[in-house]
């Protein structure tokens, strides 16, 4: 656990929406419950077997040779500690250990250690005095080694409440039979060992079940990501892990179809698949939340308003979880922000890199960036993490100290800092940095697409989805992708292919303003009704249309639609017989480029559009 001096600092620097989480950083010291008889019997003879087995297992271990450990404890000690350094002294003792932690000879007895040491004598004792049945759980999961195995690789259960682990589990498929097998039993694992003790972690409002019947019906439906089939457990915990309800998933996935939907689309060489919004729509300023709930909940009035830090971070990590993408939170000291599993390794975003972030929001796994990555990547070499594992286990049984996630750079335990520096060691050895590439002054420098997946799109709009219809009241159908100008992708304007199979067009928030123009042809002459049907997700945005040579434009105001489809309050318009040109604007204040990224709301927003109806007015 990180000392009490920090958790204040950071509870003390966070922004003004961590308010309402501050309960993570100041929660009450746990009053160990009193025990019945049958309770402390049972306690001690969890103690008793905790005893016995590390009365059997120590002969079997390795011994450290002093002098090498002591080279790794002055790499430690140095001025400007160095975790290469470090790694470095760790080699010579690691290589006297690699035997033992590269066999599973011990590993049945081990991790039973582990699972008693992890979850304490105390901790099991006190479920046991629940009833018969979680006595029951509890004497089940330790007569079966390969479950409790499977159980630490994937993280083990939170603060180590192993019983209330197993009894999430049990209920999980009590109620749902699919998830006794392949993907959603790892979803159920998942859970199951993420909620474990949802008050450390602000899941208190998170019923696990529910959370759970989510993900499966999301998996069964499609909706998620398409890399959530081949997930691991671990990485399924940081899907299913947020303090958002279900409801704000649905509306988060809801919403970016509807809006972006090329943001989900884009090509592989889009890391930023979904958060990618929070590049290219949030905006950057103090929030401005009012009450939450209906009509509009926070994350919805965070991405109408804008946020800064907490809330801007907060919405990201929901809306990556929403799509079934892992997800870890990162912060500065006053900046708060996210990191995000992709294929190609983890990213982060909003400014916040993970050689010098961290995340402090859960009291349970508190840890610095380069300590997560290692986690990380080191998973990525099963055959070689289990022997990082080992150690740890070994630290568990024996009681040591554990390496804080948030102090990776201090020595604690000898077994838990050679488990930290073989963690290090798979990723230096399987993992490295790519080599530095010295840029070729005759090839010109790529653009970043890091915040713009339409840039690495050649579009193609079928002719069928340009087709203008006239009905037979005379009213016309203009489906927003038919228009003359522009005709393909511009820093302002973008052409959308829909899961639907349709195409439709999104009027960016950032760039410059650009026309939107059309070219139609009307049987009769007269006025017309015009409205369009569009998403938004800011307030009070507008078009202003001009027909033909007309001097002044009309405004048409764009519905606050939340994410959701609606259509526009109709406008009249003044229409000549044969063809007429029709021309959407915006305007902007003359510094938008410069200052528009701290805006939301007028002016500002986007404005995804599916069609346009012109209907006589007698």
């Amino acid at each position: 656990m990180i000392s009490s001096k920090r958790l204040i600092l950071a509870g003390a620097l966070a922004s003004a929406w961590f308010v309402t989480t501050a309960f993570l950083l100041a929660a009450p010291k746990k009053v160990d419950t009193p025990l019945s008889p049958e309770a402390q019997k049972a306690h001690d003879g969890y103690a008793g077997m905790l005893e016995a087995l590390r009365s059997e297992l120590m002969p079997k271990l390795p011994q450290i040779d002093a002098a090498k450990y002591a080279k790794l404890t002055e790499a430690y000690a140095a001025k400007k500690v160095s975790s290469d350094a470090c790694m470095l002294a760790a080699k010579p003792v690691l290589a006297d250990i690699e035997g033992f932690i590269a066999s599973d000879a011990v590993d049945e007895k081990l991790v039973k250690a582990a699972v008693i040491a992890d979850a304490t004598p105390r901790g099991l004792a006190e479920f046991t005095q629940q009833g018969l049945a979680e006595k029951k759980i509890i004497d089940d999961l330790l007569s079966r080694p390969t479950l409790m195995k499977q159980m630490l690789l994937a993280g083990g259960a939170k603060a180590g409440r192993y019983g209330r682990s197993m009894q999430i589990y049990h209920e999980i498929l009590s109620r749902h039979p699919r998830a006794k097998d392949g993907q959603l039993n790892r979803l159920a694992w998942a859970v199951s060992l993420e909620f474990a003790a949802p008050e450390l972690c602000g899941y208190s409002a998170i019923d696990p079940i529910r959370r759970y019947a989510f993900f499966e019906k999301s998996y069964l439906e499609k909706e998620l990501s398409p890399n959530f089939e081949k997930h691991s457990v671990w990485l399924l915990r940081h899907v299913v892990n947020d303090p958002n309800m279900e409801e704000d998933m649905l509306w988060m996935r809801e919403m970016l179809w509807n809006y972006r939907p090329d943001q989900i689309n884009a090509p592989d060489e889009y890391n930023a698949h979904v958060v990618g919004l929070m590049y290219s729509d949030f905006g950057h300023r103090k929030a401005e939340v009012g009450e939450t709930g209906p009509p509009y909940t926070q994350l919805q009035q965070f991405m109408d308003r804008g946020s800064i830090c907490g809330g801007k971070g907060s919405f990201g990590r929901c809306l990556g979880r929403a799509f079934g993408i892992p997800v870890w939170g990162a912060r500065l000291r006053s900046h708060t922000a996210m990191s995000y599993w992709t294929p190609k390794g983890w990213e982060t975003i909003l400014g916040v890199s993970f050689a010098n972030g961290y995340w402090i929001v859960d009291q349970v796994d508190s840890m610095r960036g380069p300590y997560f990555l290692d986690i990380a990547k080191s998973r990525n070499f099963p055959d070689e993490y289990i022997k990082a594992c080992r150690a740890d286990w070994v630290s568990s049984m024996l009681g040591e100290e554990k390496v804080k996630g948030m102090e990776p750079d201090k020595t604690a335990g000898t077994w838990s800092t050679l488990a930290v520096n073989k963690r290090r060691a798979i990723v230096a050895t399987f993992d490295p940095p790519p080599a530095p590439v010295k840029p070729d002054p005759n090839v010109p420098k790529p653009e970043n697409n890091q915040g713009y997946p339409e840039r690495l799109v050649k579009v193609v709009v079928p002719s069928e989805l340009k087709k203008i219809s006239i009905d037979g009241h005379g009213g016309i159908h203009i489906p927003a992708v038919a228009c003359t100008s522009p005709t393909t992708n511009t820093k302002k304007i973008v052409f959308m292919p829909t899961r639907e199979g349709g195409m439709n067009l999104h009027y960016k928030r950032w760039e410059m303003p650009e026309p939107l123009v059309y070219e139609i042809e009307v049987p009769a002459a007269g006025n017309y009704a015009l409205t369009a049907n569009v998403v938004t997700v800011n307030r009070e945005q507008f078009f202003l249309v001009t027909t033909n040579e007309a001097k002044e434009p009309i405004r048409l105001e764009m519905p606050y639609t939340v994410g959701k489809w609606g259509g526009t309050t109709p406008v009249t318009v003044s229409l000549t017989k044969g063809v007429n040109k029709m021309t959407f604007q915006r305007t902007v204040i003359a510094d938008f480029i410069k200052e528009g990224y701290r805006f939301a709301g007028p002016e500002y927003g986007g404005i995804t559009i599916k069609d346009f109806e012109l209907k006589p007015l007698k």
